[in-house]
């Protein structure tokens, strides 16, 4: 099978992405705009790292001096949204909400400070320089081998999560070894990505918010604010998205998914 690799041309997308995105953040550091940034530079960085250019270093140190100055802001954001989502008191939403605010505020200027910092120009040249990249057939079978490579990854990790008791910690390495190969298909074989790409963009998602949930236990904890009550709420959740993705993998099979893909990634 004869499949281009289309990691450029991908790149070039994410990369106008993460400029436009940086561009309105530099107006409004909402929930939406800095998740959407920082998702279009966690694309560049995971496309970047299979290659070994010095224009890709160029571009892996930009991308990722901003993604990490914006972590924080972020994860506040996030458990924020939590927060209004999951069923509480008024008053102790109030106050957990209050608290989260102060931390937002040192975190945001970092966050403001990052932006105001990142380099449009010198991006747009990196950009430039990234569409000139041609893929050679060497670089197609390297491809293919980091898709395979991350593959066996999720497979192995996946058998061990598809139990009825698993670890927080397992499940949070699948979701992490699933993006990575989402990642690796979407972009660099994209023609690949039809049958189960959704079913990874949900194990993705479920998985995403479940570690959300540990990460905001762990907060409320820190602060003092996690009650007994709040903590059963929060163990409900987690619980809740365990079973869905319990009923994830039964649909998709014990490995099916990932014996497709290893098929299609062979006949490269």
């Amino acid at each position: 099978m004869n499949i281009r690799v289309e990691l450029p041309n991908r790149l070039i997308f994410w990369m106008h992405r993460a400029a436009t995105r940086v561009k309105k953040a530099r107006h409004s550091l909402s929930s939406k705009t800095v998740h959407e940034m920082r998702t279009s530079l966690r694309r560049c960085l995971s496309l970047l790292k299979m290659l070994h250019t010095d224009d890709a270093r160029e571009i892996i140190s930009a991308a990722r001096s901003l993604f990490k100055d914006c972590a924080i802001l972020r994860d506040l954001q996030v458990m924020q949204d939590e927060i209004t989502r999951l069923p509480m008191d008024r008053k102790t939403r109030r106050k957990i909400l209050a608290r989260f605010t102060l931390r937002e505020k040192a975190a945001r200027v970092k966050a403001i400070h990052a932006v105001r910092n990142f380099n449009p120009i010198q991006w747009q040249v990196l950009m430039q320089a990234a569409g000139a990249w041609e893929i050679s057939p060497q670089d197609a079978a390297y491809f293919r081998q980091v898709a395979l490579k991350r593959l066996e990854k999720v497979r192995k990790r996946y058998q061990t999560c598809s139990r009825q008791k698993v670890s927080a910690k397992d499940l949070h390495r699948l979701r992490i070894s699933i993006k990575k190969f989402r990642y690796t298909i979407e972009n660099c074989f994209p023609r690949l990505y039809g049958k189960y790409g959704r079913s990874l963009k949900k194990f993705q998602d479920v998985l995403g918010r479940h570690q959300d949930l540990i990460v905001l236990e762990k907060e409320l904890a820190r602060m003092g604010c996690l009650t007994p009550i709040f903590q059963k709420t929060l163990g409900n959740e987690r619980d809740s998205l365990r079973r869905v993705f319990l009923r994830l993998a039964a649909a998709c099979g014990k490995s099916g998914m990932w014996e497709w893909w290893q098929k299609k990634l062979k006949r490269i």
